[in-house]
C-alpha cells in the first residue's frame, strides 16, 4: 500500500478507530466512543485518492499488518469518499458500521485485489521507481489493472 501512496493512488489516513476493535468494545457504544475518540483498534487505514479509481476504496491493516476484513464490506470499501461527500460517507459507510459492526452478510461479494492484480501494480511501481515512467503514467496504468468499484444502490 506504500507504493501505491508514492504513487498518488492513496493516501494513508493512520489509525481511524473504526476497525479492529477489541471484541470487547465491538459494540455499539464501544463503536461511538473509538469513532468519538476512545479506545480504538491498532489499525492503520489506506483510502484511494480522490480523483482516482481507488476513491471509495479502503484497506485496512491490523497492528501485524493483516488486512482486517469484515464481512459486510471487506473492511475495504466505502461507497462515499469522506473527503468528496462527508455527510453521504456518514449514512452509508458510518452508521451501518456502528449499527452492524462484523456481520455475516456480504452485499458487494469480494472487492479485494487478486495476487494477479497485486503483481501486476508491483511491476508498474518497479518501472516507475526505475525512472521508466512517471507518476502520472504509473497512476494511470495501475487504474487499468482493476474494473471500476461497484456503484452503492441506496434502496
Amino acid at each position: 500500500m506504500n507504493k501505491m501512496v508514492e504513487m498518488g493512488l492513496f493516501i494513508n489516513w493512520g489509525n481511524t478507530g473504526t476497525h479492529n476493535l477489541e471484541p470487547k468494545n465491538d459494540t455499539i457504544p464501544g463503536r461511538w466512543g473509538a469513532f468519538l475518540g476512545g479506545k480504538k483498534g491498532t489499525n492503520t487505514d489506506y483510502r484511494g485518492a480522490v480523483g482516482t479509481i481507488f476513491e471509495g476504496m479502503q484497506f485496512v491493516y491490523d497492528s501485524k499488518g493483516r488486512l482486517v476484513v469484515d464481512s459486510i464490506n471487506k473492511g475495504s470499501f466505502d461507497f462515499s469518499s469522506p473527503d468528496v461527500n462527508a455527510p453521504l460517507h456518514y449514512f452509508l459507510d458510518v452508521d451501518p458500521w456502528f449499527k452492524w459492526g462484523n456481520g455475516p452478510d456480504d452485499i458487494l461479494g469480494d472487492v479485494l485485489m487478486t495476487n494477479e492484480q497485486w503483481s501486476q501494480i508491483d511491476a508498474i511501481y518497479e518501472r516507475f521507481k526505475g525512472g521508466e515512467i512517471n507518476k502520472e503514467q504509473a497512476a494511470r496504468e495501475v487504474q487499468r489493472v482493476l474494473p471500476p468499484p461497484p456503484i452503492p444502490r441506496i434502496d
